[in-house]
């Protein structure tokens, strides 16, 4: 993530809020997860390491653990209230998770020696990266997988005609004010002081969002041999695939 993302999830107030914020913007983000765990190509016996980059508050991390007993997730972020709050909601999982604080642009940094994942996941936090640094980041990750590793994304994207784009990004407000209904919450509450809102939120934590097809070419370009998509309702996606053995 770039310097202004992990800053923007730093302070404590902005964490506390951090799941409402993300079931109020993102309401598909259980249906994301559910898809991703459901790719990994594991079952109830397998052991073995999973990395999650950017773990936020651990919700990803926690489905994984749930579904796979005998799995072990390691999870990056950068910002440290964050991995205060995954800590927290993973605490039942006490001895199969390691949490590191570090910027997972910098993964040959921050890695314990010899931890070779058999898949890397990530959740709404690759778009923070600039696209050029994407590819760098997803490379360098991709190489640390064992063979056969699969790789694993539920984002953001952008459509690939600005028409589209345009609708949903209409689509997009509307569900967010239909949502904040009841909330009382002043950024939400009409068309106008949501759209101001986001359009702050996001040039502040300067969120880059490539369209799938972008995506799915730097992911091949980095080094995995084949590539899909999962799930996908309009600007939210899973979507990756796996390195050959």
């Amino acid at each position: 993530m770039n310097a202004d993302s992990i800053e923007a999830y730093t302070p404590r107030d902005r964490v506390s809020r951090y799941d409402y914020d993300m079931a109020i913007m993102h309401p598909n983000r259980d249906a994301m997860v559910e898809a991703l765990v459901g790719a990994l190509p594991f079952d109830s016996h397998t052991s073995c390491d999973v990395l999650d980059l950017g773990i936020g508050t651990g919700i990803l991390a926690g489905a994984i653990l749930k579904s796979f007993p005998a799995i072990r997730v390691t999870g990056i972020d950068g910002a440290e209230s964050m991995l205060d709050a995954a800590r927290e909601r993973l605490a039942p999982y006490d001895g199969r998770v390691e949490f590191i604080t570090g910027d997972f642009q910098d993964l040959d940094a921050v890695l314990p020696d010899g931890l070779t994942p058999s898949a890397i996941v990530s959740s709404f936090a690759l778009h923070h990266v600039s696209p050029e640094s994407k590819e760098s980041v997803l490379r360098s990750a991709i190489a640390r997988m064992a063979p056969g590793g699969w790789f694993l994304n539920a984002d953001i994207v952008i459509a690939e005609d600005p028409e589209i784009e345009a609708r949903w990004q209409t689509m997009r407000v509307a569900g967010i004010v239909d949502r904040a209904s009841g909330q009382n919450d002043t950024r939400f509450a009409d068309s106008k002081s949501t759209r101001d809102f986001l359009d702050i939120m996001e040039a502040a934590e300067r969120d880059c969002p490539q369209t799938l097809r972008s995506d799915l070419e730097t992911m091949c370009s980095a080094g995995l041999q084949h590539t899909g998509v999962f799930w996908q309702y309009t600007r939210e996606a899973v979507y990756g695939g796996f390195k050959s053995g």
